[in-house]
C-alpha cells in the first residue's frame, strides 16, 4: 500500500509539473489522481473523517467561498478536500497548525496534489496567528483545541463577511468543552446553526453556522420568533418531520445564495418555511409541488401564517407533469415524499439544474430499496458530489443525501 501511495504521489507530481495552471475539474487525470489519494488515505483519530471532508468541500463550492481559514491542519485531509473546493471557486484557504511535523507533512501532500496554489499552511499557535490575520473571510473550519473554540471564533468574528459559513468539528462528543461557543452560535439572532452527523464511524458531529448579519444591520427578532412559533406548532402535528433538522435546508439555501428553488413533496410545510426564510433573504423564490391536495392546503396555511406566501408558492397536481412544464434554471432542490418517484422526479428536472445546484434528498438512509436506482445515479463523481447527513439525535435513524452538481 505504501508503494501504491508513493506511485500515486509521483503521478500527481508529474501531472502538476506538466501544467500547474490546469484546474482539477478540467483535467481528468488530476481528478483521478486526487481521488485515489483520498480513497487510499489511512485515517487516524485526529484526521477529518472522509464524509466530513466531503461536506466541507461541498460547502466551500456551494457558497463560492473565496477566502477561508482552517484552525487545526493535522495531516491536511480536510485541507485537501477544501482545497479542491477553493481551487474551483478561485479562492484560497489558509490553514493554521502548531505542530511543525504536521506542517511539513501537510505542505508535502498539498504540493504533491498540486493544491499548494490554493492552500497555504501557516505554522503557529492559532491563538496568536488568528488576531494578526488581515482581510475578510467567508469560510471557517474549526478543528483544534476544543476548550478554545470560543476564543478562535471571537478572534475571527470581526473578519467574517455577511454570509460566511463556519463549520466546527467534534461538537457532539466534545460539547461539554465548548458550551460557551455552542450557546453563542445557537442563540445569537445573527446566526443560523445546526448540528449534524456526516458519519456514524465516530460518535461525533459538526455544527454548521451561517452568518445572517454582521451585527451592524439589525434582524427582526419579532418576525423570527413568530416564524419559529409556526414551525413548532406545525412540527407538533406531523408524524413525519424532516429527518435532519430543516434548518439545515435553510442554511444550505442561504450559503448557496439560491435564487430559484423547487421542493418535491411538501408535507405540512415545515421544510418549505425554513427554505422560504432563506429565499426571502436571498431575494429568490421557492415553488413547492405536492400531489396531495390536503397536504398542499395545510402547507399553504402554515406558509401564510409565517408571512412567506410572497416567497413560497404551492402547486398541486401530478408532480411529474408539473416538473416537466417548469421553466428556467434552478439552483436548489428538496426531494421528499414517495421514494419510488425520486429518480423519475430527478431526471425530470436534471436538465433544468444549474452547475453549482444543491439537491437535498430526504429519507435516504433507511429502507433504501425504493431509491437504490436514484442513489446509484447521482453517485457519478464527475457530475455530482454527495454526502449523507444524519440528525444529531442518534435515535433518529434516517437522514438526507446532499448532492452538489459539479457541472
Amino acid at each position: 500500500m505504501k508503494r501504491r501511495a508513493l506511485a500515486i504521489l509521483s503521478i500527481c507530481t508529474a501531472l502538476s509539473s506538466i501544467n500547474l495552471g490546469v484546474l482539477a475539474e478540467d483535467d481528468p487525470k488530476s481528478i483521478e489522481c486526487r481521488q485515489e489519494f483520498i480513497d487510499d488515505f489511512k485515517h487516524r483519530i485526529m484526521d477529518t473523517a472522509a464524509e466530513d471532508a466531503m461536506l466541507l468541500r461541498i460547502l466551500v463550492e456551494a457558497s463560492t467561498a473565496k477566502r477561508g481559514v482552517e484552525v487545526g491542519t493535522y495531516r491536511a485531509f480536510g485541507a485537501i478536500n477544501m482545497g479542491i473546493g477553493f481551487e474551483r471557486t478561485g479562492g484560497h484557504l489558509y490553514t493554521v497548525e502548531i505542530n511543525n511535523s504536521m506542517v511539513l507533512k501537510a505542505r508535502e501532500s498539498l504540493k504533491h496534489l498540486a493544491l499548494d496554489k490554493s492552500v497555504t499552511v501557516v505554522e503557529g499557535d492559532a491563538l496568536k496567528v488568528l488576531p494578526k490575520m488581515e482581510g475578510e473571510y467567508d469560510f471557517v473550519f474549526i478543528d483544534a483545541v476544543k476548550r478554545d473554540y470560543m476564543r478562535y471564533f471571537k478572534d475571527l468574528e470581526p473578519k467574517l463577511s455577511t454570509g460566511a459559513v463556519i463549520a466546527s468539528d467534534n461538537t457532539i462528543g466534545s460539547a461539554g468543552q465548548m458550551k460557551d461557543f455552542l450557546t453563542y452560535v445557537n442563540t445569537d439572532p445573527h446566526y443560523d446553526s445546526v448540528t449534524i452527523r456526516a458519519t456514524m464511524k465516530k460518535n461525533d458531529g459538526i455544527t454548521i453556522t451561517y452568518r445572517i448579519s454582521d451585527g451592524k444591520k439589525g434582524v427582526d427578532k419579532d418576525l423570527i420568533a413568530a416564524r419559529d412559533k409556526v414551525i413548532r406548532a406545525a412540527s407538533a402535528k406531523t408524524k413525519y418531520p424532516t429527518a435532519v433538522d430543516s434548518i439545515l435546508l435553510r442554511i444550505l439555501a442561504e450559503a448557496a445564495q439560491a435564487k430559484k428553488g423547487i421542493e418535491i413533496g411538501i408535507g405540512n410545510g415545515i421544510a418549505a418555511i425554513n427554505m422560504g426564510i432563506a429565499f426571502e433573504r436571498t431575494g429568490g423564490t421557492l415553488q413547492s409541488v405536492d400531489g396531495d391536495s390536503e397536504l398542499a392546503s395545510a402547507a399553504r396555511s402554515n406558509i401564510k401564517a409565517a408571512k412567506l406566501e410572497k416567497t413560497v408558492t404551492v402547486t398541486g397536481g401530478d408532480t411529474l407533469k408539473v416538473l416537466a412544464n417548469l421553466d428556467g434554471k434552478y439552483d436548489f432542490v428538496h426531494i421528499n415524499g414517495d421514494k419510488n418517484n425520486y429518480l423519475p422526479c430527478f431526471k425530470a428536472i436534471e436538465d433544468k439544474l444549474k452547475a453549482g445546484a444543491i439537491i437535498v434528498a430526504d429519507n435516504s438512509l433507511v429502507d433504501t430499496d425504493d431509491i437504490k436506482g436514484f442513489l446509484a445515479y447521482v453517485k457519478q463523481p464527475a457530475l455530482y458530489e454527495t454526502v449523507h447527513l444524519r440528525p444529531e439525535n442518534k435515535a433518529l435513524k434516517d437522514g438526507v443525501l446532499v448532492i452538489y452538481k459539479v457541472r
